[in-house]
């Protein structure tokens, strides 16, 4: 891996990967995002050697509290971040990329909305938008529920843009770049839990996003997912952590590998 992201990063060049880069990559046949890796997360950028990180993500979303509070880690840690979407980024995980300061897409890139959903007592999963728009809910507990939890996913969507985010430069009121209703429309309010964002769209409405279709970072970032995902599944673990700067332990926890490159 430590070769993959040396080539990668030589290939985006210092304009789009400044210092360093960070790749979480999940295992597609086991659950996403949960919270122990909030704490990997923390303490991968805990060796303070980390100023202005490129993430190159994939995933499939998972857990709504960990999606939340991901971004918010990064930009505790950081004066700010980039995401590269070679694959695919869903649900929870996106929030993550709509705190980052710029967006790179490729090729093979899949965005999918945001779509917070309420699981019974029963193990049933519901989507909440769904609840909320069938009148029948309508003043019951479970469409109380539903709001609640659609509205705390909506407005930690604004909470991300209201600062220097995808949307705008620093010192600049996002209101004046951003029609926020259609944001939310965007990646909250479509038809299936995991149809696609259209990145058309998503320029649209100010996010700074450049294209790596026809580069050869794209071809090498794809390949690096690949084997993370591979490495994942032999490992049989939800997610890898690779990053470009050294991490002193590799271990294993909860589902999550930390991979140091030397």
């Amino acid at each position: 891996m430590e070769k993959q992201i040396s080539e990668i990063m030589v290939a985006l060049g210092k304009e789009l990967c400044k210092d360093s880069l960070i790749g979480i990559v999940y295992n597609p046949y086991k659950e996403g995002m949960k919270y122990d890796d909030c704490n990997f997360l923390k303490y991968i950028l805990s060796q303070d050697r980390y100023t202005s990180p490129l993430f190159i993500l994939s995933g499939h979303g998972g857990y709504l509290a960990p999606g939340i509070y991901f971004p918010h880690i990064i930009k505790n840690a950081v004066k700010n971040y980039g995401v590269y979407v070679p694959s695919t980024c869903c649900s929870a995980l996106c929030y993550t990329l709509l705190k980052s300061t710029k967006l790179l897409v490729g090729r093979n890139t899949q965005i999918t909305q945001i779509d917070p959903t309420i699981q019974l007592g029963n193990g049933e999963v519901h989507r909440a938008i769904k609840i909320i728009k069938d009148s029948k809910f309508k003043n019951t507990p479970l469409g109380e529920c539903a709001r609640d939890v659609f509205h705390l996913a909506e407005e930690h969507v604004k909470i991300l843009i209201d600062k220097p985010s995808l949307f705008r430069e620093d010192g600049r009121d996002y209101f004046e770049h951003l029609h926020l209703d259609d944001l939310i429309n965007l990646f909250m309010n479509k038809e299936d839990h995991f149809s696609f964002i259209d990145i058309k769209e998503l320029n649209n409405l100010g996010a700074k996003i450049e294209d790596l279709s026809e580069s050869k970072a794209d071809i090498l970032a794809n390949r690096l997912i690949q084997v993370c995902q591979d490495f994942a599944i032999l490992k049989d673990v939800r997610v890898v952590f690779v990053s470009s700067i050294p991490i002193k332990i590799i271990g294993e926890k909860d589902g999550v590998l930390i991979c140091p490159l030397n």
